[in-house]
């Protein structure tokens, strides 16, 4: 644990850095430490029987983000679809399911560096990278330097087509693989997405909405919410898109809300302990 304390504030300090100071650079970081936390999670999630929780969007978002600076750099489509994913969907997370940044735990930290890095990444790939650099290198967000002129509901039009067809594609592999082929394996032995959802949702209105259906009709409904979820996250990407301080602050408030769940954590811990320390004497 202190291993890990010393090493996620040290990747908070480098990102913290490149982004500020580096930003052309920012992409290097942040595939290298996506693939190490993604092959991380991977290992240790077989071991306990977990893996299949991989398949989740979050995922698929940054695996798209990578292809998007590495495969496709030219690709528009696929960056909008990304930026609506990344900002939406995943940064929304980050508020709605109370993310935690715990600097002891490495899982913990892999989750907030899920979810916010590839906001982050496309952040400097779009408005922290000089031109001329992205010109070369990065053409598809070279081109979206004249997206500001735009009216704001044509560039929100724009992001959720794409995002939600990348969603749909994603949606589409989860219910192939998932619900269908693994339907025996990941219903009785290996927890999934939906899985958790349907517990996180329990005891909240959608939760109980959904457990108003037919049994059968359970996957499909969280499917649907979920939908409506990515959907509803996604309104006011074309801000985060054509302000580069908007996206600034944005950013600053989802570290913010995730900094402040942690702190939130470590306050009740020494309050537990302090306690205890009463009690005892």
């Amino acid at each position: 644990e202190s291993m890990c304390f010393a090493a996620a504030l040290t990747s908070v300090l480098l990102t913290g850095i490149l982004a500020g100071g580096c930003p052309r650079y920012f992409h290097l970081w942040y595939t290298a430490q996506t693939i190490w936390f993604i092959l991380h999670r991977y290992v240790t999630y077989r071991r306990k029987g977990d893996h299949y929780l991989l398949t989740g969007v979050c995922y698929f978002v940054n695996c798209a983000c990578l292809s998007s600076i590495w495969l496709f750099p030219n690709s528009k489509g696929l960056l909008l679809g990304t930026f609506g994913l990344s900002f939406g969907n995943n940064a929304a997370a980050i508020i709605l399911f109370s993310n935690s940044l715990r600097f002891h735990s490495l899982d913990k930290f892999t989750s907030v560096s899920i979810h916010l890095m590839p906001c982050l990444a496309l952040h400097c790939l779009i408005h922290r990278i000089d031109p001329s650099f992205q010109r070369i290198n990065f053409t598809a967000a070279w081109e979206l330097h004249s997206w500001t002129a735009k009216p704001l509901l044509d560039t929100t039009g724009h992001i959720m087509v794409y995002s939600t067809a990348m969603y749909l594609v994603w949606q589409s592999l989860y219910v192939l693989f998932i619900v269908i082929i693994h339907a025996r394996r990941s219903a009785t032995k290996y927890p999934t997405p939906h899985i958790i959802l349907r517990r996180i949702w329990e005891d909240r209105p959608i939760g109980r909405l959904i457990k108003l259906l037919p049994q059968p009709l359970w996957t499909p409904g969280i499917g649907l919410a979920q939908l409506g979820y990515t959907l509803s996250t996604m309104i006011p990407c074309a801000l985060w898109l054509q302000s580069r301080h908007g996206s600034s602050l944005f950013l600053l408030l989802c570290f913010g809300v995730t900094s402040y769940n942690g702190g939130m954590y470590y306050i009740g811990l020494l309050e537990a302990v302090q306690q205890r320390n009463i009690d005892s004497v």
